[in-house]
């Protein structure tokens, strides 16, 4: 089971990626009608909570096996097996496009908390 964490963890990026971009639209449709004063800091706030999450997530990683690190959630970005003191890394060619994935994913994450407030708001 934890040897699928990573495919589990892609797929969840890759869903939530389509839930962000439902979510920008959705806070762009709500706050339309909105002076652009409120419009401008409304984004700036978002952007300031997104880039302090992305910072954070830099440091997101996690073990597979004892000898096994993984680092980017939810999209491995790269790993690291070690043993007996030596360590090799595992990058490739996706590295830099899961990185930025996770990067996006993280930065965008304010915005599906605001539209799923503003729902709630609405229905009550």
């Amino acid at each position: 089971m934890l040897q699928s964490a990573p495919l589990v963890l892609g797929i969840f990026g890759l869903l939530l990626l389509g839930i962000e971009v439902w979510a920008i639209r959705a806070n762009r449709r709500a706050f339309h009608a909105r002076p652009r004063l409120q419009r401008f800091a409304y984004w700036t706030s978002l952007s300031v909570v997104g880039i302090a999450f992305t910072y954070i997530s830099l440091y997101a990683k996690y073990d597979l096996r004892p000898n096994l690190r993984v680092f980017g959630v939810p999209f491995l970005s790269a790993a690291w097996e070690c043993d007996k003191g030596k360590c090799i890394d595992f990058t490739g060619p996706l590295t830099l496009p899961a990185f930025i994935g996770n990067a996006a994913v993280v930065f965008l994450l304010p915005q599906v908390i605001v539209a799923g407030a503003m729902r709630v708001v609405r229905r009550h």
